[in-house]
């Protein structure tokens, strides 16, 4: 049940530098993180911008800052509840904006602008130490929203990080508001911090855009246009073409589900360095009619369009940030198979929305045959993540906790 506050109007800026996930190139020159490969595509698919616009329509001022390293492709028509800024970013041969962006000029935005709230992601960003100091003094509220709830395999980022939170940790804790975990794992990390239990203000799940992804009648055109045969039955995977994503795991699984259901398509979208080594493994393996790797863009729709084609999605990556495309998955009712456990505990249900398997060929495999071979228990189990989708991870869900929580935090007596 979401708090009622009457109409009034908060002015929010949402801190959110990197918005594309980056791939490290060999050679690079930045101390930590590299520049990131390529742009965004289409500013209005960010899910950061789908949820300031979430926030703005329901009657509040929204600003989003964005590294300028992250300037997309193409730029959404302004609205006039919301606006995105895309700020210099400096020293990037030390602070790579892969990785923790430096956005000096933030300093001014935030202490100029008045914000009632301010929420910034993550608390090893410099974005985030700005924030905190440029509202010292003011009647603006900070909120960090956490989505990281390990430290980085990395050695060089695992050692920034841990720099960072020594250096910087206890003076965040006594300058913001409080933390907001995109998981109950990231929230468990924080807990390990030092993050005291006062500051805690609960678990709010990252969003999706529920007009978009949904769930949709099959129709041919988007297996036109990846040239999928309709015989197929068709099993996605959307990740970034990197040696840490799983690929090579998953395309060994897809021999064994294509010797036993050859019926069966593994579409992989996505782009990177290791397309040359993906091609060959598919080549060695055999596995030209049954694997295919599509590079060039899919817009939501399409990519909505995809997972409702699909009988499971599967996320083979063992490392990284929270898979967005899971969430996507769950929300047009299909069931995930997932390599990548820790955040996602909170989405896909082991055995009842999905599955969370080992990192090896054996589980992934048996797996997606169970699902392929029992149609009645992938929708079951499709029907089970649409309906935790409506309750956790609903756009619309997400953008009124957190206009409820920042009406809290403004309107509380107790809190400056």
């Amino acid at each position: 049940m979401f708090v009622w506050w009457g109409s009034s109007k908060l002015k929010i800026a949402i801190v959110n530098p990197i918005t594309l996930t980056t791939v490290a190139p060999d050679g690079g020159s930045s101390f930590v993180g590299l520049e990131p490969i390529g742009h965004p595509h289409d500013e209005g698919e960010l899910n950061i911008v789908e949820m300031g616009n979430a926030i703005a329509g329901i009657g509040n001022e929204v600003t989003i800052y964005i590294s300028d390293a992250y300037e997309p492709e193409i730029r959404s028509t302004p609205t006039r509840n919301i606006s995105i800024e895309y700020l210099p970013t400096h020293l990037k041969r030390f602070f790579g904006p892969a990785a923790i962006p430096f956005i000096p000029g933030l300093f001014t935005h935030i202490r100029e602008n008045d914000y009632d709230v301010v929420l910034t992601t993550e608390v090893f960003q410099w974005g985030t130490l700005i924030s905190a100091l440029a509202s010292i003094g003011k009647r603006t509220h900070v909120v960090i929203w956490q989505e990281v709830d390990v430290f980085s395999a990395s050695f060089l980022r695992r050692t920034s990080q841990i720099i960072f939170w020594c250096t910087f940790g206890r003076l965040l804790i006594s300058l913001v508001d409080g933390f907001v975990g995109r998981t109950t794992n990231a929230m468990e990390f924080l807990k390990t911090l030092g993050v005291p239990r006062s500051k805690m203000l609960g678990v709010i799940s990252t969003g999706v855009n529920t007009d978009v992804f949904r769930p949709v009648r099959r129709n041919g055109v988007i297996r036109n246009k990846l040239q999928i045969d309709a015989k197929k039955r068709v099993i996605t995977s959307i990740s970034t073409l990197d040696q840490h994503r799983g690929l090579e795991l998953l395309i060994s699984a897809m021999k064994e589900v294509a010797s036993e259901i050859p019926e069966t398509m593994l579409m992989i979208i996505g782009k990177g360095p290791l397309k040359p080594r993906l091609d060959a493994l598919i080549d060695k393996l055999d596995l030209r009619e049954s694997v295919k790797i599509h590079e060039e863009h899919l817009n939501h729709e399409e990519v909505c369009a995809l997972m409702n084609t699909s009988a499971v999605v599967v996320v083979p990556t063992l490392i990284g940030f929270l898979p967005f495309v899971a969430l996507e998955c769950i929300a047009c009712g299909r069931p995930v198979v997932s390599v990548f456990k820790r955040g996602l505990r909170d989405f896909v249900k082991n055995g009842t929305t999905g599955f969370l398997v080992e990192y090896n060929v054996e589980d992934i495999s048996r797996k997606i045959k169970l699902l392929l071979r029992n149609p009645k228990l992938s929708s079951r189990m499709g029907h089970n993540a649409l309906e935790l989708c409506k309750r956790t991870c609903d756009m619309r869900v997400v953008a009124n906790k957190f206009v409820d929580l920042f009406r809290g935090l403004c309107y509380s007596p107790n809190i400056k």
